[in-house]
């Protein structure tokens, strides 16, 4: 018998964290999803985040470079540990692209700078 524990996500990230675990380093970081959840009075569309804890490790964690705001893809396995009673769900990510870069206010105005100077 085969098993499939796979997972996929895009949305936002939230800013990494990165510690030091025993067999290296860890990074943490969250994405922020958003479903639909209907019309409010107005008729408007109305959505509902969902966070998702998301860990990395070795040089992956190493190497992470999304800042929040980035929208990025994730995939990887859903884990789940158990702690003090409480569960709680892990995606353990193993491959992580960053599709548009958050563009902070001053790199946008150093990039207006850069094109008028041309």
């Amino acid at each position: 018998m085969k098993y499939l524990n796979q997972i996929q996500l895009i949305g936002y990230a939230t800013e990494p964290k990165l510690t030091d675990v025993a067999h290296g380093k860890m990074g943490t970081f969250s994405v922020i999803t958003k479903r639909y959840a209907g019309k409010n009075e107005a008729g408007d569309g109305t959505f509902l985040e969902d966070w998702h804890n998301c860990q990395t490790f070795g040089r992956m964690a190493e190497n992470l470079k999304i800042r929040k705001g980035d929208f990025i893809y994730v995939s990887g396995e859903l884990r789940t540990n158990k702690k003090d009673g409480v569960v709680y769900y892990n995606v353990h990510v193993d491959k992580l692209n960053i599709l548009l870069k958050k563009v902070t206010d001053t790199e946008y105005h150093a990039e207006e700078d850069t094109e008028q100077e041309e």
